[in-house]
């Protein structure tokens, strides 16, 4: 197993096991990826400090709901459950899946403007899966 496949691994229990033992509905997890808010990646190679604004997400799909588990930039570690939604109302309004970085644009109830998510390269077959499922659900 790759280096890369141990670390998606590791964060992947990680979330998992919090989303468990989390106060949200308790359904089968399906899919989940973990993604990154905040600036475009052309602002952070501009200035390392814009870095900070980012958030790290990891976005894990059940059968009924799209659950945003906000993870520590810098352990890794699940923090909180901020956005639990019902998923037919997450709405995916853009995606380019190409590069080193990704990104896509989903709306989520409750948000004003809709969320852009990037991922990296390596985290792109469960993207892939994700979006797919999604897009199917609306």
């Amino acid at each position: 197993m790759a280096a890369g496949d141990r670390a998606k691994q590791k964060i992947s229990e990680r979330a998992r096991e919090f989303i468990a033992s989390a106060p949200v509905p308790q359904e089968p997890i399906v899919d989940g990826a973990q993604v990154i808010s905040g600036v475009s990646r052309g602002w952070a190679l501009l200035s390392p400090s814009a870095r900070m604004f980012g958030r790290p997400y990891y976005v894990a799909l059940t059968e009924r709901h799209v659950l945003f588990c906000w993870m520590s930039a810098w352990t890794g570690k699940p923090r909180e459950i901020p956005i639990v939604a019902p998923r037919e109302l997450v709405r995916i309004t853009g995606a380019r899946l190409g590069g080193q970085m990704g990104w896509f644009t989903c709306q989520v109830p409750g948000r004003d403007k809709p969320m852009t998510l990037r991922f990296y390269r390596y985290w792109r077959p469960e993207v892939e899966e994700l979006l797919r499922a999604l897009r199917a659900a609306s």
